[in-house]
């Protein structure tokens, strides 16, 4: 509804979308995916992560660039950035896994019936 409002104002504007946006947060004021399963893991706690949702993860850095060239070429419209590649929740915590050599044993392929959310995930 925000985007079709600032759209129908007349104003000069761009719209991004982006998904799943991970990366370094140096004040850890917030988490995202990558830092939950990493500290998850470092802590020895096992966890449950969904294989049936597929998302195409942004690296916060290229989001901020990308953000950058819209402004700096002064361009309109929706522009959608994320990631070239499709994975799952699963698919990334096995990575981040692999990646800081923590036990991926710890982690539980599941799919998304068990966890309640908010809004509807499609199949």
């Amino acid at each position: 509804m925000s985007e079709k409002l600032l759209a129908s104002s007349g104003l000069k504007h761009a719209i991004v979308r982006t998904m799943l946006v991970y990366g370094i947060v140096h004040d850890m004021s917030r988490s995202n995916i990558i830092l939950w399963v990493k500290k998850s893991l470092e802590d020895r706690n096992a966890i449950k992560v969904v294989n049936d949702q597929w998302r195409t993860p942004t690296l916060a850095d290229d989001l901020a660039k990308g953000c950058a060239l819209i402004a700096q070429k002064q361009v309109e419209g929706v522009w959608h950035i994320s990631g070239k590649d499709l994975l799952t929740p699963y698919d990334m915590a096995i990575a981040t896994a692999n990646f800081f050599e923590l036990d991926k044993s710890l982690i539980e392929e599941v799919d998304g019936s068990i966890f309640t959310q908010p809004a509807k995930r499609p199949a």
